[in-house]
């Protein structure tokens, strides 16, 4: 487990501008992914490995308790130039099981970086991501025979009862990143589960559910945004994130 202090408020960009020149195309390295839940609404809960790369918030007791769990990636090594491709940053881990004494209806995770630049360590990038969570009744059937997946009572979601949802939002607006008088934006790619981006999944009792956290890194403009754009451009790739979100959701089972 590699600890590190994180702060869940970041600045919106990470200047880079004081890498020399390379001769070749930059490397960068993210290395150091660590997590942060906070906020916990509805219910108590207990966070443990904060600052890690294994956070937990965990509600219930030691023979039946669920949790949500961010497990940081390995380190990633990306060269400008090379296109856009998405790179994982973490899994988050929903375990599901029946607990008493109420639920989470929503939680926070802060997810960080140390970003290094041809052997440089620039700082940190910063992602905060907004999760909303509806725990179905654990005793009591679907109405009229059919849970909130829209699927019948006693199927092979709802087999141990009906399954619960949880909706993941990213909070946080793309960071811009200046390297070599250049800006990129280093969008989150949200929840992926085999491979197909979803901002929401149903969890069967008494199993566990995973989805990938992902981010590539974008080329945005060669120029120097003034001022009174730059708060413009940080707008509006967190408009055009949503958009996009909006456009590929797609609900799925959690196995």
């Amino acid at each position: 487990m590699r600890a590190r202090s994180i702060g869940a408020a970041a600045t919106a960009t990470l200047s880079l501008g004081a890498v020399a020149a390379p001769a070749v195309a930059a490397t960068i390295l993210f290395t150091d992914f660590a997590g942060v839940w906070s906020n916990a609404k509805g219910a108590k809960v207990a966070y443990t490995g904060a600052g890690t790369d294994e956070a937990q918030a965990v509600r219930g007791d030691a023979l039946s308790k669920s949790s949500y769990v961010f497990s940081g990636a390995s380190d990633v090594s990306k060269t400008l130039g090379e296109g856009p491709a998405p790179f994982r940053i973490g899994a988050f881990t929903y375990d599901d099981a029946k607990v008493s004494g109420g639920s989470i209806t929503g939680i926070t995770l802060s997810v960080s970086t140390s970003v290094v630049v041809d052997g440089v360590n620039q700082g940190l990038g910063n992602f905060v991501y907004g999760f909303e969570h509806w725990e179905t009744p654990n005793n009591a059937h679907g109405v009229n025979g059919v849970c909130g997946n829209g699927e019948r009572d006693r199927d092979a979601s709802n087999l141990y009862g009906c399954a619960d949802r949880v909706r993941a939002t990213l909070l946080k607006p793309a960071e811009l990143i200046k390297i070599d008088g250049k800006y990129y934006a280093l969008d989150i790619s949200g929840l992926v589960h085999d491979g197909n981006p979803v901002e929401e999944f149903w969890a069967r009792e008494n199993e566990s559910g995973s989805a990938d956290l992902r981010a590539q890194l974008r080329l945005v403009t060669a120029a120097v945004p003034e001022p009174a754009n730059w708060a413009m451009m940080i707008i509006g790739f967190g408009v055009a994130g949503t958009a996009v979100r909006a456009g590929r959701r797609r609900n799925i089972l959690a196995t």
